[in-house]
């Protein structure tokens, strides 16, 4: 899927402040909006703490192997994550494709990822026992919008990879 068209005037900002807002957005305590689509091909969102991981690889999430959005990702697996500052001030907007995890070595290698798990729910109270599952949400492309000023920059995510990158292997990030 191609990045989304852009309207950027003269104060739009530079690739490495998207990154630093992205990953602001985006840190381990953050909450987004994870919409999928169900069986009836009707659009459901939700919001659940997500986090970015690596060089903007992927977005994983935790859930209940028995949540509908479990059963929506396994039949439509193209999802989108939606990100915002406490005052709606930046939103960032990720496009992808998620796959389920939930064989318990893949999920335990992943489990250090999430600093915040009192947000799990389905981990507390009656719910407890169920099986676990992470959503790994591998990243296509990035909208980062300041509403306030109309500035909309549309991003594949390899760009943000390939700076990323660039930079460790030059030492500055």
């Amino acid at each position: 899927m191609p990045p989304p068209a852009n309207h950027t005037p003269a104060q739009a900002p530079t690739l490495d402040e998207i990154i630093d807002a992205t990953r602001a957005l985006t840190a381990g305590t953050a909450y987004g909006m994870l919409c999928t689509v169900d069986g009836r091909g009707c659009p459901r969102a939700r919001w659940m703490g997500g986090v970015v991981v690596g060089t903007f690889d992927h977005l994983l999430s935790i859930t209940a192997t028995t949540s509908r959005k479990v059963t929506e990702i396994r039949t439509h697996p193209d999802v989108q994550w939606v990100f915002t500052s406490p005052d709606l001030a930046r939103v960032v907007t990720f496009n992808g494709h998620a796959r389920i995890i939930d064989h318990v070595e893949e999920v335990k290698r992943h489990w250090h990822h999430f600093p915040d798990k009192t947000r799990a729910y389905f981990l507390h109270g009656s719910l407890s026992g169920l099986g676990v599952a992470v959503i790994e949400t591998a990243l296509d492309t990035l909208e980062f919008s300041i509403p306030a000023s109309n500035i909309l920059v549309g991003l594949d995510v390899s760009q943000i990879r390939a700076r990323l990158v660039g930079a460790t292997n030059q030492g500055s990030l």
